[in-house]
């Protein structure tokens, strides 16, 4: 599990479809999603490693959210397929303010644990959900992402265990200079199917241009049949040579 040096603590409400629950926010300029560096993104994923499949397709979207049953795409495409470690991804224009809805998607690999991130941004820097968003009349300040809601994470079939380990939002309104930082490890209790679409920051709206999901996994894998035989076939090998 990642480490992260804090400079201050406050909270805030999380609001789900089914209903609310609470989560910490930590404010720090020091705090930064993988990858991320003072100038702004500096590394990209691990392609082709890890759990995740490569060139793994997941569908993305992003909607306003003024309640459980009043919900909007933001941007005009819908869920949109977007290929692992493709880059920024046109989502379409963002139908309540300006720009387009980029987002894009890799596994990184770690020592101990492996990091699935999702980042969705503005093309422009302007604000993804501009003030005075309404959806059926109702005012509409709140973002709900959506990973997966057609098209989940599909992981390697040699998979035999996933531990979701942290599952953690980044938003920000200076286009990646410095975040807001949401632990919402705690809605997760029953564990990660490669999906996200339930979820919705209360505050984290108005004046956001990108917003950034790491979910952290702990994983094993049971050896693929071609290293099984080749394991056993050093072993035969090896047991030739000592005769």
């Amino acid at each position: 599990m990642r480490d992260y040096l804090l400079r201050g603590v406050c909270a805030i409400a999380i609001a789900a479809c089914a209903g609310v629950a609470g989560a910490d926010v930590y404010r720090s300029e020091i705090v930064r999603p993988i990858g991320y560096g003072a100038t702004g993104f500096v590394s990209t994923g691990d392609s082709g490693n890890g759990a995740v499949l490569a060139n793994d397709t997941l569908s993305l979207g992003l909607y306003a959210y003024a309640s459980s049953s009043n919900t909007s795409f933001i941007n005009t495409g819908g869920d949109v397929l977007v290929t692992r470690g493709a880059g920024a991804t046109s989502l379409g224009d963002n139908s309540k303010g300006t720009g387009e809805i980029h987002a894009q998607w890799d596994e990184f690999v770690g020592t101990t644990t492996n990091t699935v991130q999702v980042i969705w941004q503005s093309s422009d820097n302007s604000d993804m959900l501009p003030a005075g968003t309404t959806v059926n009349g109702l005012p509409a300040n709140y973002l709900n992402w959506r990973v997966g809601a057609t098209d989940p994470v599909n992981f390697t079939q040699y998979l035999q265990d996933l531990n979701l380990v942290t599952v953690t939002v980044f938003t920000s309104s200076n286009g990646g200079q410095s975040f807001d930082v949401h632990d919402l490890t705690s809605l997760f209790s029953s564990g990660w199917n490669g999906t996200d679409i339930n979820h919705a920051l209360i505050l984290a709206g108005l004046g956001t241009n990108m917003l950034i999901a790491e979910y952290e996994f702990e994983y094993t894998l049971v050896p693929s049949p071609g290293v099984g035989i080749l394991m056993g076939g050093f072993g035969l090998l090896a047991s030739r040579r000592r005769r």
